[in-house]
């Protein structure tokens, strides 16, 4: 009973949620965020401007920490973009939303955060046309298209590699799209050769089936951390021995 009456709560804010995006107004709003000053609107990220909680603070602590290259998948207004970049790491994030990358880099401009790049095309494992986004909102799915006018075209990771640098830590929220990534061969063994570790939400009660030679770790809620697992050298096995 329980169970049905939570379900109907979020159906019906959901409800409530699409209702509001349909008819309010967008205007640019300051929020501060963990401490520091983000640039938002008041229909795309309403849930941020209003929440009296911290958002996902179990990312923010991984996102804080220094990894050297950074790359935010899903990135929409910059909240772990900025975070990362002021703790420290060089960061490059991706969004298909050029009002979402607008937002991103006015807060990056307020912060001074020279080592973080925004860019405005989605990352995929293969080339691929999207029909356009045309608003900032968390939750745009990305809808292939075969049409020339009003599309973007993704960017892929290896192109993304060799265009900006080969990152020691992925965070990729794509609402779904995180599945074309997961089931790559391709894409897992560049992880694997570049010991890239990989934060990354489910979607969709999406269940992947990862390889054993990755480290899984159920971080909170719908987030995995994914670490490719260092094969031990002869040398530290010879230690672990005596």
């Amino acid at each position: 009973m329980k169970k049905i009456v939570l379900m109907a709560i979020r159906e019906a804010f959901q409800m409530t949620m699409n209702v509001y995006h349909a008819i309010a107004p967008r205007f640019e709003v300051k929020r501060k965020l963990y401490g520091l000053q983000y640039v938002l609107n008041t229909n795309d990220h309403i849930s941020f401007i209003i929440s009296p909680f911290d958002w996902e603070p179990h990312i923010k602590t991984l996102m804080t920490q220094k990894w050297g290259v950074v790359w935010d998948v899903g990135s929409n207004f910059g909240l772990f973009s900025i975070l990362a970049a002021r703790a420290g790491n060089t960061v490059v994030a991706f969004d298909p939303s050029n009002h979402a990358i607008t937002h991103l880099n006015k807060s990056k401009k307020n912060h001074h955060c020279r080592n973080l790049q925004a860019v405005a095309r989605p990352l995929t494992p293969e080339k691929a046309f999207f029909s356009c986004v045309h608003d900032a909102s968390c939750t745009n799915v990305m809808c292939p298209s075969t049409h020339l006018k009003n599309t973007v075209e993704s960017i892929t990771y290896k192109e993304a590699a060799e265009a900006f640098a080969v990152p020691h830590l992925i965070k990729m929220d794509i609402e779904g799209g995180e599945q074309a990534f997961l089931e790559n061969t391709d894409f897992l063994q560049w992880l694997t050769d570049h010991d890239i570790s990989l934060i990354v939400e489910l979607h969709n009660g999406y269940v992947p089936s990862i390889p054993k030679r990755f480290h899984v770790q159920h971080i909170h809620g719908d987030h995995i951390l994914i670490t490719p697992q260092r094969p031990v050298s002869h040398s530290e096995s010879q230690g672990l021995r005596d």
